[in-house]
């Protein structure tokens, strides 16, 4: 052997003797963090995963002046750059659940709530649409970013036994703050976070916020989110309450996300029904009902003596006509998506799908997903990967009914946006922790987690109190 070669050896090897001792320090800092600042681990999660989805915007350097034309002429799909930051977050944020996880197994907290069956539907969930699709799947891969999740969602497991507020508290803050830079952003430099030239539904407005979301449909939801959380742990602040929800609502209307507008609407009638047209025993209130049966009656004598037919015509002469007529493109993504499964009905096409690879291959380059999360998880995971999301999600949805009393109703409403948006969207997918669905989904399912049946009388019960707080002015 050459000097040459044992050199070259040499290099190879203390590199990768040089990268294990970095992993094996970077995890005992995260151990000992975890043993002084156990508790405000999962808290700083929320605010991570924002500055992921915050620097992998403003490192992007996108351009969106032509976007409105041709969704290929921004950079990365829109989905940001900074790899090298995002990979330290994405480090940080999974390196702080390993050691949360182990801090737990080595000593373990009883809890008066349970919370395994959703646990183990959302393991069973992610292995069908993560793990047995990169192997049997029709294009099999494997795909390490997919992992990051199950360790993230594992750690809210075993820190269930924890106070929720702070992680609202800190959840609050982070959205606030991208919010604020979004509008600043779209100020400051607005052909990185706004798409000129947009016809939306809103008259007289050509423009559509992008912000420091990834897309639209990125930083609308999670204006949405902040909205749900500011009303169920309200700012003590009176001037801070007023900046949280005029930002959250400026950023709401300008992205222009016609499905988050429409579980906005969803959010509101579930408040209002929780809230206001229930009685104390869950049954409807007789002064709702008597104002339903007259709204009713009003509407149908309204609707008997209106020309439908006319105004349906102007309403087609219109983008909001369009858009519904077209179902704004989906109705041909999902019958790709439908024979996509078909193609491969146990397993579907794998972790790929709706990559670059397959948009070509279906001549559909602008449907980066099936824009429906059972069709998602049906094409990319085939029936294991439909059946597995379908019970995971009755599993969330009676945790959010379960939590209702303590959330106020929030946690129906925002059970209910992320059911909404399944139907247009697909919120639900583990391609990366560093998205705003996946912000959403980890709130919900920590919310969740904390409402499961009481299994240990004894045990102490996680905080949930979440009652409007006095608020004061300055």
């Amino acid at each position: 052997m050459s000097f040459g070669e044992i050199f070259s050896y040499a290099i190879y090897f203390g590199a990768a003797l040089a990268i294990a001792i970095a992993a094996v320090l970077g995890f005992g800092l995260f151990l000992q963090a975890e043993r002084s600042f156990g508790r405000l681990i999962v808290p700083a999660l929320v605010p991570l995963i924002a500055l992921g989805i915050t620097a992998g915007t403003l490192l992007s350097g996108r351009n969106l002046t032509y976007a409105s034309f041709s969704i290929d002429t921004i950079n990365a799909e829109g989905q940001g750059g900074g790899g090298g930051i995002l990979r330290l977050i994405s480090f940080s944020i999974v390196g702080l659940c390993g050691a949360k996880i182990l801090g737990y197994l080595l000593n373990p907290i009883k809890t008066a709530t349970d919370g395994k069956p959703l646990f183990i539907a959302f393991v069973a969930f992610f292995i069908a649409n993560a793990v047995l699709n990169s192997a049997f799947g029709a294009h099999p891969e494997f795909v390490h970013n997919t992992f990051y999740s199950i360790i993230v969602f594992a750690a809210l497991y075993f820190s269930r036994h924890e106070p929720l507020s702070d992680t609202i508290k800190f959840a609050k803050l982070a959205l606030l703050a991208m919010m604020l830079l979004s509008l600043a952003v779209a100020i400051a430099k607005p052909q990185l976070a706004i798409q000129p030239s947009y016809k939306g539904w809103i008259p007289g407005l050509s423009i559509r916020l992008w912000g420091v979301g990834s897309n639209p449909n990125s930083i609308g939801p999670l204006a949405l989110l902040l909205l749900l959380l500011e009303n169920m742990q309200p700012s003590r602040k009176l001037w801070l309450r007023w900046i949280t929800i005029l930002s959250a609502l400026a950023v709401f209307a300008l992205a222009q996300s016609k499905t988050v507008w429409l579980a906005g609407m969803v959010a509101i009638g579930m408040l209002f029904w929780y809230r206001h047209a229930r009685t104390e025993n869950g049954g409807m209130d007789p002064r709702f009902a008597l104002a339903l049966i007259a709204l009713l009656l009003v509407g149908s004598i309204g609707l008997a003596n209106t020309d439908l037919e006319r105004i349906w015509l102007k309403i087609t002469f219109t983008q909001a006509g369009t858009d519904i007529t077209s179902l704004t493109g989906r109705a041909q993504i999902w019958a790709t998506a439908i024979a996509t499964w078909k193609d491969n009905p146990l397993f579907g096409y794998g972790p790929s799908a709706w990559g670059l690879e397959h948009r070509l291959h279906i001549a559909l380059p602008f449907a980066f997903s099936a824009h429906n999360q059972l069709l998602q998880s049906l094409s990319m995971a085939g029936t294991f990967g439909g059946i597995s999301l379908i019970i995971y999600l009755f599993l969330l949805g009676a945790g959010a009914f379960r939590a209702a009393p303590a959330t106020r109703g929030i946690s129906l409403a925002l059970f209910a946006t992320v059911i909404f948006r399944c139907m247009t969207e697909a919120p639900l997918t583990f391609g990366t922790i560093l998205n705003g669905d996946f912000l959403t989904h980890f709130i919900l399912f920590a919310i969740a987690l904390r409402s499961a049946p009481r299994t240990q009388q004894n045990a102490p019960a996680p905080a949930m109190n979440f009652q409007p707080q006095k608020i004061v002015s300055p």
